[in-house]
């Protein structure tokens, strides 16, 4: 109907004839306020004249719909940049936690890699007079070669502990990552679902409200029988070659859509007798 607005000189437009059978569009809801809010050079509508006061009718309805729905529109947008700024929140406080645990780290792994070293230093200088013993004598030892052992021993476990802090910043380092890669992600699906809200609300202005979208809610009898039926097409035999092993529905949303289901209804009343309650 909207290709008619190219016709800028058409002024006398006919969808309901009675020559030429009912039309599917005529049993819509709001149609003749649609068709003349978007064709206003209408002179003649139906066989019938169009007046000024069912023109500003027209225009005062429609206009009205594009309030509310702008205004869904901009709650959308509002609540979309509120999670927004949750997220942010969130990712920071992460960030700082992390960040703080990394800073802790630095510091052990500092006050290990300088004991490390110590004790490295004392294990060499051990070992040094250690051999001074086949040059000099047994009486310039002043230590005892127990305490090379201990210390040698003491080394290991001082390595092993600072590879354990090593592993640990390296595991802090992915976890940054991670929440990035996480924060990128979610901020991605939440920008996702807005547009796809702010679309579904412009199909059903566009429309005239005869095409709506509803999200179902697990209490929902239609919902669990969609998933019902979900879950008996799918076959666990054919999706094991995929790595598939069952299925779960999360979503399921509704669209009502007045002209099918007018031609429902007609194949209905044609198929089964009504007049029995």
């Amino acid at each position: 109907m909207l290709n008619l607005n190219r016709l800028p000189s058409l002024s006398i437009c006919t969808f309901s004839d009675p020559h030429y059978g009912e039309n599917p569009i005529c049993s819509l809801c709001n149609y003749q306020t649609y068709v003349l809010f978007h064709l206003p050079r209408l002179v003649r509508l139906d066989t019938l004249i169009v007046s000024e006061e069912s023109k500003t009718f027209a225009d005062t309805t429609f206009m009205k719909k594009r309030m509310y729905y702008n205004m869904r529109i901009k709650t959308i947008q509002r609540n979309t940049s509120n999670i927004m700024k949750l997220l942010k929140i969130c990712r920071k406080v992460r960030i700082c936690k992390l960040e703080s645990s990394q800073s802790k780290l630095i510091k052990k792994l500092l006050e290990i890699t300088r004991e490390l070293e110590e004790r490295q230093y004392v294990n060499q200088t051990n070992k040094d007079e250690f051999e001074s013993v086949f040059t000099y004598g047994p009486e310039q030892i002043t230590r005892n070669p127990l305490d090379q052992i201990d210390n040698e021993q003491l080394v290991r476990e001082i390595e092993n502990k600072k590879a354990l802090l090593q592993g640990r910043m390296y595991d802090k380092h992915e976890d940054l990552k991670d929440l990035d890669q996480l924060y990128e992600m979610l901020k991605r699906k939440i920008y996702e679902i807005s547009e796809q809200n702010i679309h579904r609300l412009m199909t059903e202005l566009e429309t005239g409200g005869n095409i709506r979208f509803e999200e179902g809610r697990p209490q929902d009898r239609w919902f669990s029988s969609c998933v019902d039926l979900v879950r008996s097409r799918f076959s666990a035999e054919q999706m094991k070659h995929f790595g598939i092993i069952g299925i779960n529905v999360t979503r399921v949303t509704r669209i009502h859509n007045r002209f099918l289901r007018n031609r429902f209804e007609e194949k209905l009343e044609q198929l089964v007798d009504l007049s029995d309650n």
